[in-house]
């Protein structure tokens, strides 16, 4: 599995499964404000900052959606399991279901739920995502 660091461009998250070799690819958005130079560095996000937060990892994941170099991967978005970032990621569950996208809430304790619900007994496979995303013609 590979990651960035907080702030860095490209793929947050890109993990392999080790039999299957399916691949994933994840935006991940933390709880709280990373940047040093922020006011609000180390305070967890309010109603405002989550909306932000997700509105970046549907527009990112969407993006790579449609994207022929990621057709073969499983994409998804990481978001804290907080009040504001549930409330700002429930409405977008059924978009992220027609076009393939995985969402996986993570609580303090790291405990996670994904979207589909069944997404752990078939991580093994592709969530299938319309083939209208790929076609240029």
């Amino acid at each position: 599995m590979k990651w960035v660091k907080a702030g860095a461009r490209g793929l947050d998250i890109e993990a392999i499964h080790n039999r299957t070799r399916q691949r994933f690819i994840v935006e991940a958005k933390g709880a709280m404000n990373s940047k040093p130079e922020s006011l609000h560095y180390g305070r967890e996000y309010n109603q405002s900052g989550a909306y932000n937060r997700v509105s970046q990892a549907f527009w990112m994941a969407s993006r790579w959606a449609c994207l022929d170099l990621h057709k073969d991967a499983n994409i998804g978005i990481a978001l804290p399991s907080t009040s504001y970032f549930d409330n700002h990621s429930k409405p977008i569950e059924n978009a992220c279901r027609i076009l393939g996208i995985a969402i996986f809430r993570v609580d303090f304790e790291r405990n996670i739920t994904t979207v589909p619900v069944d997404l752990a007994a078939r991580c093994h496979q592709m969530i299938p995502r319309p083939k209208e995303l790929f076609d240029r013609g």
